[in-house]
This record gives structure tokens, sequence and C-alpha cells, in this order.
């Protein structure tokens, strides 16, 4: 081995050496950027036109996810979307949001297809779109919901030094909401809010409970609105909502850390075949055109995209039980 050749590896091993170093650093960076953007933007009130078009929508699109809504599935997809755009400082409502994935669906077509010269591609553009978007929407809303659970511990021991001191109800939420992290501080805010606008605590903890729509929390808040009617020690109260939660959220962990690799093959099998269409329709525009030549062949590929969509809701079924 040359000089040069020893050099050209030596060079090599330091620029991985520094992308290994400086890739966390600068993700992080990215992530700090990002955070601040939309801190800004929820407090400036963005006007830009990703803003304006997902607060007002458009109109045809909007009417036609509306009358869509009324299947489960498609009122399910168009909530997580809402709640990604939200988290990313986004005002919006389910039928807007939907609307605008809509309209981004239908454009894809054809754009795709004077890409590609094949239909089939605008097809596999749009598919993609929709269920990228999709997963996108998904995984950040389960993300979101294992950060608040894991804070669920934390909250409860917050809670537990505040009723120990002596704190009120409204004492107590005020202090949550000014530690508390991320979208809990929204809801004990809105619950202090409410105890000090003139609402029951009955009525403050069956909206926390609502909007929380966690496990965890929900007991936390049946237990403290059973404590408020019928008296009682809150601290033992608290004590045995924390060993309850501490287990059910060891049990889920353990569940997660079983299924990881199950989720991600379904993530993968998900899409994966409609990329592949796409990229072969792409490269090769007539590739699936003997399938389109007769009965037969439009019959098998019903029969595949039937068996995709079954083998999706399926292993998304199994999956989901953890979840219940």
């Amino acid at each position: 081995m040359g000089a040069a050749d020893f050099v050209r590896i030596v060079a090599a091993a330091c620029a991985f050496a520094a992308a290994a170093l400086l890739t966390p650093q600068v993700l992080a960076a990215v992530r700090r950027s990002r955070a601040s953007e939309r801190a800004n933007r929820a407090a400036a009130g963005d006007s830009g036109f990703v803003a304006r078009l997902l607060r007002n929508g458009v109109m045809p699109a909007t009417a036609a996810i509306a009358w869509l809504s009324r299947f489960p599935a498609v009122s399910a997809y168009c909530a997580q979307l809402r709640q990604l755009a939200r988290r990313r400082g986004f005002e919006t409502g389910d039928n807007r949001v939907g609307g605008v994935v809509l309209m981004l669906a239908v454009l894809a077509f054809p754009l795709g297809w004077l890409a590609s010269s094949s239909p089939l591609f605008g097809c596999m553009a749009s598919l993609c779109l929709v269920i990228g978007l999709g997963m996108g929407a998904r995984h950040a809303s389960e993300r979101e919901s294992d950060a608040m659970r894991e804070a669920v511990p934390e909250v409860l021991h917050m809670m537990s030094s505040c009723f120990h001191a002596g704190y009120s109800l409204l004492q107590t939420f005020r202090y949550i909401a000014d530690e508390a992290p991320g979208r809990l501080h929204d809801l004990f805010f809105r619950a202090a809010s409410d105890l000090e606008t003139g609402r029951t605590a009955e009525e403050a903890l069956r909206r926390m409970r609502d909007d929380a729509s966690l496990p965890e929390l929900a007991f936390v808040t049946a237990a403290l609105d059973i404590q408020h009617q019928t008296g009682g020690s809150l601290q033992k109260v608290i004590d045995s909502a924390s060993e309850s939660v501490a287990g059910e959220l060891a049990l889920r962990r353990a569940l997660r850390v079983q299924t990881a690799q199950a989720r991600l093959s379904m993530r993968i099998v998900t899409i994966m075949p409609f990329v592949l269409v796409g990229i072969f329709s792409f490269v090769s525009p007539g590739f699936l055109s003997p399938f389109f030549t007769s009965g037969l062949g439009i019959g098998v590929l019903c029969l595949a995209f039937g068996m995709q969509a079954a083998g999706i809701l399926s292993v998304r079924r199994m999956l989901d039980v953890g979840d219940e």
C-alpha cells in the first residue's frame, strides 16, 4: 500500500469520525431551531401561506372530507393530522387539514403522470403521500402519548407534595401547570383555568380526563373526583394511583420492546409495496400493462391489493391491543 492510499484511508476515517461526532449536535440544533420556530409561530400568529391554507382549508376538498368523515377510519386519520399540525404550531380543524391532504393527493396524480409518462406512477405518488402522512402523524401521536405517560409519575409526585403541603386543588393544578412539560402543562393549565372561572372540580376533572385520553391520567382524575365527592385522605389516593401507574408503565414498556420489531415491519410492509410499484412504473412505465389486458390480470391485481390491505389491518389490530 502506497503513501497516497494510506493518506486517503486516514482522511476517510477522519471524515467518518467527524461526521459521527457532529451529527448528534447538528440534529439537536435542528430540533431546537424547529421548536423555537414553532413557539414563535404560535406566539406571533403565523400568517404564512401554509398557516393560512391549514386555517382556512380548501372548500371543495373540505366538503368532500366532511362527507367521507362518516367512516371511522377517515375521521381518525384526519384527527391525527390535526394533532400533528397543532404540534407544529398550526391551528386547523379535522376536515380542513384532511381537505388539504386530499388536494395534495389529487395534485400529485397529474404531476406524477407528467413526470413519468405513467398514470400508475401518479397513483402511487398520491397513495404514498397519503400513507406517509398518516404514518408520520400516527408515529408523532404515539411519541407524544408515550412522553405524557412517562411524565405522569413525576406529576403524581408533585401532586403528592402539594397536597402534603396543604395546597388546594386549584393551587396544585397551578403548580403542576408551571412545572409539567409539553401537553401536560396545557391540560393542568386548562383545568386550573376552569376552576378559576367558576367550574366545579367535577367538571374540571372530567374535561381534563376527556382531553388527555390517557388511561393513566384518567385513573388519577377519577380517583381525585371520587375523593373530592366522598372525602378521605388524598395522600393515600395519590400513593395508590402512583403504584398502579408505575406498574402499568413497566408493563407497557416491556410490551413495546417485545413488539418493536413487529411495528417496524408493519410500517415497512405498509408503504414499501406502493413505493416499489411507483419506482418500477417510473423506470419502466408499462411494466404492469399486461395485468390490464385481461379480466384475470385485473382480478389478480385486486386480489393482491386486498390481501395487502387485510394484512395491514390484521397486524395493526394485533399491535393495537397494547394501546387499548
